[in-house]
């Protein structure tokens, strides 16, 4: 009797890892589904191996062990499937190198000037900044001096202050806008010497107030995953 009800406890968790596994692949483009495949799938690789291997000790049907060897495999497949689909840059010939920095300065930022040494000794043609508040623009300004005689930047007191500092003339400066008339991304063009090249600027929301609020995580979770979806398919019209 006791036998029998660890094989039916251990066919239960086997059915369960396999149909979890397959959601996990199959919405694998999913934020939240994408996420945990990508932190999890080293520990769901372990879990699956063990359960493989008590399989071999307990009574289960060979198809069963069949199909939970196949999403074991398809899990190694995907990560294989995955870095070989990674962008990878092209080599391109240029006469001119352009070094940017993009830093995200954090509007609550108490200790300013780690951020503000480190621009100094990066010197970027070109600095792209988020959470750009009034008391950064000042600090940005005592600080670089005439260092970036060109600039497009949009201040806001709380995340959504997004700029740009150029060594290089600036033109033709957009805002994509949230829900809320919040700006989330910035697109710009840089002139350099006698080519253009366009920027963008991206600073989508963060799940922060889920972190901050754990008795509301789900929904302020959910609610943000809807903002970035939204953010994400207007960026994809560029």
């Amino acid at each position: 009797m006791q036998q029998k009800n660890i094989s039916a406890f251990l066919k239960f968790l086997i059915i369960a890892f396999i149909v979890f596994v397959v959601c996990l692949l199959v919405c694998r483009n999913h934020f939240i589904f994408g996420t945990t495949l990508i932190l999890g799938r080293w520990g769901f690789l372990f879990v699956g191996l063990l359960l493989f291997f008590l399989t071999t000790k307990r009574i289960v049907s060979k198809q069963l062990q069949y199909i939970l060897l196949g999403s074991v495999v398809f899990i190694g497949l995907e990560f294989i499937f995955a870095k070989l689909n990674e962008a990878s840059p092209q080599q391109t010939s240029t006469d001119t190198e352009l070094t940017l920095l993009t830093y995200n300065l954090f509007f609550k930022n108490k200790n300013p000037d780690v951020i503000l040494n480190q621009i100094k000794r990066t010197d970027p043609d070109i600095l792209i900044v988020q959470e750009l508040t009034p008391a950064w623009v000042s600090m940005l300004s005592k600080s670089l001096g005439k260092q970036y005689p060109y600039k497009r930047i949009y201040i806001d007191k709380g995340t959504h202050g997004i700029g740009v500092y150029s060594k290089y003339k600036l033109s033709n400066d957009t805002l994509l806008l949230n829900d809320n008339k919040k700006p989330f991304a910035q697109i710009i063009t840089a002139h350099i010497h006698n080519k253009k090249i366009q920027l963008i600027n991206v600073h989508t929301a963060s799940p922060a107030a889920a972190v901050e609020h754990p008795e509301n995580f789900l929904s302020l979770f959910s609610a943000n995953y809807t903002l970035r979806e939204s953010n994400s398919n207007k960026l994809k019209l560029l």
